[in-house]
């Protein structure tokens, strides 16, 4: 080792164990003085709170159940990539780890391979899934799509559905929301009685994902809503992963990046 630079590291160290009063620190100093925070806004009008005394609600700051504030930290976890015997596992890592809402995706093409042929067995059963997280003591965020993207080939939509070229995709096409809204009848059915206004577990639900299609982002994500909640897929928040935030939280759909990420 050079000599220089252990004599120097020596006397580096010793300065650092005596102390040597402005040596390597610097006084700062933050006036708070006049700072404006921001003012709270009632809570949103969104979907079901849930009953009385536990209902989730949004305002322009945060979020509560019961009236207080509850800070969500939200693991994600695609149970139907995942072997099942191993869920609970799993699970029950997240919350130790300090994971109180589980957030996982309905990917269509792993459910509906053939078209009419809707598989819930398995790595699919969505209804064990959720059961279990309720065990657990775990709160869930179902994001249904249609589309999801997550990685997945057509971003979910299922082949069949891709090979019908002539339904516009990802769009206000009378045909896609007819077949989409089929799978959130599918999915509804799955977990009927699950949902936060029933007692359960499901708090939310995030409705396509990454939308961004110009001009399109609102009357295409409000057509998802309308179906969500017509079906019975109504949980306290709404919610999108769009970059028109403000567009929908008009019209009672938020965006998920402020509240959960």
């Amino acid at each position: 080792m050079n000599t220089k630079y252990c004599c120097f590291s020596v006397v580096l160290l010793l300065l650092m164990i005596i102390g040597v009063p402005n040596a390597f620190a610097q006084d700062h100093h933050i006036d708070l003085s006049q700072v404006e925070y921001p003012s709270l806004i009632n809570d949103f009008n969104m979907g079901h709170p849930g009953k009385s005394g536990e209902d989730i609600k949004v305002n322009s700051l945060y979020l509560t159940k019961g009236g207080e504030p509850l800070l969500p930290v939200m693991g994600e976890f695609h149970f139907s990539r995942y072997d099942h015997r191993y869920w609970k596992e799993t699970l029950l890592k997240m919350k130790a780890s300090g994971v109180n809402i589980v957030s996982t995706y309905l990917l269509w093409i792993y459910h509906e391979e053939i078209e009419g042929q809707l598989d819930w067995t398995g790595n699919n059963n969505i209804r064990a899934f959720v059961e279990l997280c309720e065990e657990i003591g775990l709160l869930v965020h179902l994001r249904i799509g249609p589309y999801c993207n997550a990685e997945c080939r057509n971003g979910g939509l299922p082949d069949w559905l891709m090979k019908k070229t002539h339904i516009r995709k990802r769009y206000n096409d009378p045909l896609y929301l007819a077949y989409s809204q089929k799978w959130y009848q599918a999915i509804y059915e799955q977990v009927e009685g699950l949902l936060y206004k029933d007692g359960g577990p499901i708090m939310g639900v995030q409705l396509e994902n990454e939308y961004v299609t110009k001009e399109h982002v609102v009357p295409h994500l409000m057509a998802l809503k309308e179906m969500a909640v017509k079906v019975g897929l109504d949980t306290p928040p709404l919610l999108d992963d769009s970059l028109d935030g403000f567009r929908l939280s008009e019209k009672g759909c938020y965006t998920i990046c402020w509240l959960l990420y």
